[in-house]
């Protein structure tokens, strides 16, 4: 009794001990260090870069110094057509570019939303990652009801002293070899079930006295199949391909709302390409306002050119006022400042057309528009307008794929609100033999497992039924509320889009 005591007091103190040096602050230790990591400091600051091998485009690498006021001269005037500006955008185009929303009347700003966030980019690729996702495509859905194979294969062993002096009955030391295999096919059916085919073998030697076991050591093999099938809830292929095998209310992953989030990808993506081409148009005819507005300023400079001389002429020889000669000067010197910002507005607007059309900023080439823009009235029925844009246009096609995904998840969330009823049933046949295999011993009841299994002469079944109710279905009905919820928000977005 005494030593339990001294026990129970030292166990005590050194628990006293942990707790008080758990609670003291303590100064990091460093093997041949003073704890000074001032030193450290330029190491953990220094910037790296990445070692990343990707070819930059040609257009990137080849650009020339772009035309300025300073160098205003281009070798060569590129004459575009509108159609080969859409094209060569549409082929040059893997990430959808996009134009910042300025005042036209001002300097087109710099295209920087791609640097400023990268992530938000529009690219091609974007629908097939919707759709490849490993977690939420279509493929993933569909994984849900591949078959799967399943095995695995144990050894131990076992030497256990017992507490034990009956040396007939039961031995002082037990000693047991064991191995388990086990394999498994199984499959999850679109009707919700899931079907399984199992093999398992199980080897045992141990050296408990003989007249306990027939033989030291024994093969147990037994082959059955087993299925589960639901009678209510989560039954029907219907719900299954919405909401998926293993779905809870609120989540559903099924084929069809994968599927309904891929076209939802593939309406953003037309949009994008939509809002492409309508930027590169608006670029090219900005252009091409650029290049008369251009002329004109520079054919009003050239006449205040003229105005300035033919009046500095008078005044030289008396004839005229120095006041109209210091406003015609200032006047010219005005139109040759609108010329210079008109020009400078002009390169911006050419090399915002070559960002849209994925082209090097400069490459001593200057594009000049070569259509011109169509003068002829033409008429709409806005009836016909009406109907036409209700129908095709893509943002009310985008939300009418959300509606319909919430009108597929209100029917998985309904099916929660059923009973959980399912069928299992399984048979299985048994073996049991001192060999597992042994073609060359004669014929005898337990001497080779898998003669005793094939002989049938061991069949077990079984057969049921298991009913699950949640008192209340508050979170089935919170489901039900909050997919109904979403389904009516959908709707009265999709009536204020077409508004």
């Amino acid at each position: 009794m005494s030593w339990h005591r001294s026990s129970r007091h030292i166990a005590l103190g050194g628990l006293l001990l942990v707790f008080a040096a758990g609670c003291t602050p303590q100064q990091p230790f460093f093997f041949h260090e003073d704890g000074d990591l001032s030193h450290y400091l330029d190491k953990a600051t220094e910037i790296e870069f990445p070692d990343v091998e990707n070819a930059s485009l040609d257009e990137v690498m080849g650009a020339k110094a772009p035309l300025t006021l300073e160098n205003p001269d281009p070798s060569e005037i590129w004459e575009l057509t509108l159609e080969e500006a859409i094209k060569l955008a549409l082929h040059n185009s893997k990430v959808i570019r996009q134009l910042p929303q300025v005042d036209p009347r001002s300097l087109s700003a710099m295209p920087d939303a791609l640097l400023r966030s990268p992530e938000a980019a529009t690219t091609v690729y974007d629908p097939a990652l919707v759709e490849a996702n490993p977690r939420f495509g279509v493929a993933a859905a569909l994984a849900a009801f591949d078959a799967q194979f399943n095995s695995s294969v144990f050894w131990e062993k076992n030497d256990t002293p017992r507490n034990s002096t009956d040396s007939i009955v039961s031995v002082s030391v037990f000693e047991q070899d064991s191995g388990t295999f086990q394999a498994e096919l199984s499959k999850t059916a679109a009707t919700g079930g899931t079907w399984s085919l199992r093999h398992n073998v199980a080897y045992e030697y141990n050296n408990n006295p003989s007249f306990i076991r027939g033989f030291p050591s024994d093969w147990n093999v037994n082959l059955e199949a087993e299925f589960r099938q639901p009678l209510l809830q989560r039954n029907g292929v219907q719900f299954n391909r919405i909401a998926g095998p293993g779905a809870i209310p609120g989540f559903n992953n099924g084929v069809m709302i994968a599927r309904t989030n891929t076209d939802i990808s593939l309406t953003e993506f037309e949009g994008n390409v939509r809002n492409m081409v309508f930027d590169v148009e608006k670029a090219y005819w900005t252009l091409y306002l650029r290049y008369h507005t251009l002329e004109a300023l520079r054919e009003g400079r050239d006449e205040a050119l003229e105005t300035w001389r033919d009046v500095h002429a008078e005044f030289v020889v008396g004839k005229g006022q120095a006041t109209d000669e210091a406003q015609a000067k200032h006047q010219y010197f005005e139109f040759r400042a609108q010329v210079q910002e008109a020009q400078s507005q002009l390169y911006s607007a050419e090399n915002n057309l070559r960002y849209l059309m994925g082209l090097a900023p400069s490459d001593d080439r200057l594009i000049r528009p070569a259509d011109e823009p169509t003068t002829a009235k033409i008429g709409f029925d806005w009836y016909e307008v009406l109907s036409e844009a209700l129908v095709r246009d893509v943002n009310l096609r985008r939300e009418k794929w959300r509606i319909k995904q919430r009108e597929l998840e209100l029917i998985a969330a309904k099916n929660y609100l059923l009973p959980r009823l399912d069928s299992v049933g399984r048979y299985r046949w048994r073996g049991l033999g001192d060999d597992l295999i042994d073609p060359t011993r004669q014929p005898a009841p337990f001497d080779n497992a898998y003669q005793s299994l094939t002989g049938g002469d061991f069949q077990e079944w079984q057969l049921g039924l298991e009913l699950s109710i949640p008192l209340g279905f508050r979170k089935e009905l919170a489901g039900v509320r909050y997919a109904e919820l979403n389904l009516h928000k959908e709707r009265a977005l999709l009536q204020d889009m077409e508004l």
